[in-house]
Formats: structure tokens, C-alpha cells, sequence
């Protein structure tokens, strides 16, 4: 991954949510210039982790969804089963309010 994409993965450890958010959303700008659709599924995901974290639901959905979206795309089969997962995962959330 990009060294965006790194530095985001520290922040979001260190649950520094915002200047995880920030970089995650720089490696998609660099991500989205070269092309590079699986590395942007990965971001979206964390994007999608940090939204629900804070209790967006409906950013997350919207970021699991970008990284579906990418995931067929590529047609990557396993990051299409990851991201239905975790929209399947926000969808139990919404129901059970």
C-alpha cells in the first residue's frame, strides 16, 4: 500500500480517528490517479471502520459500499465477500435499533 495508506493504519491503531481519516482519504486521491482499485477497497474499509467507530452509520455504509463498489470492479472475490461482510454487519446494526 501507499505510504498514506500506512500512516492511516497507525492512526487508526492508535485510534487518532481523524488524521487516520485524513490519510486514508489521501491514499484514495493517489490510489484513484494510478489506478490502483484494490488498494483503494482497503482504504474505503478502513474508511467504513473509522465512520462506524464514531458511530456514523451511515458513512460507513456509504464507505463499505465505495469498497464493493472497487471490489467488483477488480472482481477481487475476496474483497467482495469482505465488504459484504461488513455491510452485512452495519445492515444488522440498523435493524436492531
Amino acid at each position: 500500500g501507499s505510504a498514506y495508506s500506512l500512516l492511516g493504519n497507525i492512526y487508526l491503531k492508535e485510534k487518532n480517528f481523524s488524521r487516520a481519516k485524513a490519510f486514508f482519504e489521501e491514499a484514495i486521491r493517489h490510489e484513484l490517479r494510478n489506478n490502483r482499485q484494490e488498494a483503494m477497497v482497503s482504504d474505503y474499509l478502513n474508511l467504513g471502520i473509522i465512520a462506524k467507530k464514531e458511530g456514523d452509520i451511515s458513512g460507513a455504509l456509504i464507505n463499505f459500499r465505495e469498497a464493493k463498489r472497487y471490489a467488483d470492479e477488480i472482481q477481487n472475490e475476496e474483497l467482495i465477500l469482505l465488504a459484504e461482510k461488513y455491510i452485512k454487519g452495519i445492515a444488522a446494526k440498523v435493524t436492531d435499533c
